[in-house]
C-alpha cells in the first residue's frame, strides 16, 4: 500500500463518520499492520484480527446505544 491507499482509507473513514457511520479494518496482513503502525494510523482506525470481531465489535456498540 502507498500513499494513495492510505489516502482513500482516510477518505473513506471521513465519509463514513460524515454519514453517521464508522470504517473499521479487518484481516490486515502484518505488511499493512506495520505501515498503520509507522504512520500513526493505528490509533485512528478500530483494527480486528478477522471478519467476526469486526462484526461483533458493531453488535456491541449497537448494545450500548
Amino acid at each position: 500500500m502507498n500513499s494513495s491507499g492510505l489516502g482513500l482509507l482516510i477518505g473513506g473513514l471521513t465519509t463514513m463518520r460524515n454519514a453517521g457511520g464508522d470504517l473499521v479494518i479487518c484481516g490486515a496482513n502484518k505488511k499493512i499492520e506495520s505501515l498503520l503502525v509507522i504512520t500513526k494510523l493505528i490509533t485512528v482506525f478500530d483494527h480486528y484480527r478477522t471478519l467476526e470481531e469486526a462484526v461483533e465489535s458493531y453488535e456491541d456498540k449497537e448494545k450500548t446505544e
